[in-house]
């Protein structure tokens, strides 16, 4: 008589195991990689269009004011060119001389979230003042490149701190501030060869670089380091006063002369900073 065996199930070997686990890390590599990129890319368009909306809110308050622009701010008592900043309250934010959120409420849909001081409504800025990219990557809202920042200063004076640096009014620039771009950047009317808004890159002081845009593996926030500079800044976005956008890549920027802190063109400076586009 024949007896039949049935075979028993049996699970899978250490070596099936490992080769499956094996096949999922490098599924998921890819999966990080290409997500990477596809958000990368993403938030980019998402900062290009910032820029493009925020020049139309600029162009639409100056129409309204006879064609003119509101110039690049002067913080701390007008010691300090500041092209990231823009006032939310006190005189300078009235007068709307300088950039100023008070005087573009018409423009801009604001968040009032909370009163500032008790008499004014502390203004937090909408998501299109701050570049997607950097806070991506967990940007503080404290640091200069970042938005949402309110600084008071004396007279009554507070700005905000924004991830785009506004370019504008150069004729009212001291010599030293316009030295090298006065021929680039707009003045008090828009002007299709004339740079008006650009992410910021910022030298703070001699002790780090804040840049809104840079590589994948890399953050916004760098020490004054040539070779880390050059390895983690991606560029820029550019916006000319006729609305036409590009995006300078980091091999055009003279990043040697940048880390040098040497004078030369395609910069803004004060007192110990300076915006490079």
């Amino acid at each position: 008589m024949t007896t039949s065996r049935r075979s028993l199930p049996h699970g899978f070997t250490l070596l099936e195991l490992l080769i499956v686990v094996a096949v999922m890390a490098i599924l998921a590599t890819i999966v990080m990689v290409v997500w990477g990129t596809v958000r990368y890319s993403a938030n980019k368009l998402a900062c290009a269009n910032n820029i493009r909306q925020i020049h139309l809110i600029l162009l639409s308050h100056a129409k309204d004011h006879n064609g003119r622009l509101m110039t690049t701010s002067r913080v701390w008592n007008d010691t300090l060119r500041f092209p990231n900043a823009a006032y939310v309250k006190g005189p300078k934010a009235e007068a709307a001389n300088e950039l100023s959120f008070v005087s573009l409420d018409n423009y801009l849909d604001f968040k009032q979230t909370d009163n500032y001081d008790g008499n004014f409504k502390f203004v937090r800025l909408m998501r299109m003042w701050a570049c997607p990219i950097y806070h991506a990557k967990g940007g503080n809202s404290g640091e200069p490149a970042g938005s949402g920042f309110t600084v008071p200063e004396g007279n009554g004076n507070s700005y905000i701190t924004c991830s785009y640096a506004y370019l504008a009014g150069v004729s009212t620039w001291s010599p030293t501030e316009k030295e090298g771009c006065a021929d680039v950047i707009t003045d008090r009317r828009p002007d299709a060869n004339k740079l008006i808004l650009a992410d910021s890159t910022i030298r703070w002081s001699n002790q780090l670089w804040y840049v809104s845009h840079f590589k994948a593996g890399e953050g916004g926030v760098l020490p004054i380091d040539r070779v880390r500079v050059k390895r983690a800044f991606d560029g820029a976005n550019q916006l000319f006063g006729d609305g036409h956008l590009r995006y300078k890549p980091a091999s055009e920027f003279d990043i040697d002369a940048m880390h040098d802190n040497t004078p030369g063109p395609n910069y803004a400076r004060n007192t110990i900073d300076r915006w490079y586009f």
